[in-house]
């Protein structure tokens, strides 16, 4: 089994660029951004307590 990393080096968030870009309701085109991952898919074991 592996050792469980410390926080400081869990990257959580990662700047991203979209290709095609998301439109926003008054037609923004929206191409950057950041995207975050979800505590589930980091700690498959993980328990929600609510």
């Amino acid at each position: 089994m592996l050792p469980a990393p410390d926080e400081a080096d869990l990257q959580t968030e990662f700047d991203v660029e979209l290709p095609c870009g998301h439109v926003d309701a008054e037609g923004v085109v929206h191409r950057e951004g950041r995207v975050r991952l979800r505590a589930r898919a980091l700690f498959p074991g993980l328990r929600l307590m609510f």
